[in-house]
């Protein structure tokens, strides 16, 4: 996703690109030139790329915000909202860890047998 600030570089990137061209003569792309800068210069459009950048950081802070009220809040089994006890939430806390500890040990299982297979395939292609 671009920021503002990449509008900014690109903004000013254009405006040397079409400098360069009119001293050297060139006007072909002007017309798309100027498009380009009028919508990279937009107010518009840059209210757009705030929107955007503020979205992502609600965003960030709404998924830290689940992650702390999960830590502390469960659901029982028959479907109500509870709070968990100091250990009870240690004991969530850590079976989380665990949990995400499997997964990344998984996926480097997983990224081992590919490279292994891919320099099995190497091997094989190699000598035929």
């Amino acid at each position: 996703m671009p920021t503002l600030e990449d509008a900014e570089r690109a903004l000013a990137l254009l405006e040397q690109i079409q400098l360069w061209l009119t001293r050297s003569g060139n006007n072909d792309f002007d017309e798309e030139l100027n498009y380009l800068i009028e919508i990279l210069a937009s107010p518009i459009f840059r209210q757009l790329l705030n929107i955007q950048t503020s979205m992502k950081e609600l965003d960030a802070e709404l998924r830290d915000a689940t992650a702390r009220i999960l830590e502390t809040r469960d659901l029982s089994p028959d479907g109500t909202l509870v709070t968990l006890t100091p250990e009870e939430k240690r004991r969530k806390v850590n079976d989380l860890k665990r949990e995400a500890s499997i997964r990344k040990v998984k996926k480097m299982k997983e990224e081992i047998v590919r490279r292994r297979d891919e320099a099995a395939a190497a091997a094989a292609a190699t000598t035929q």
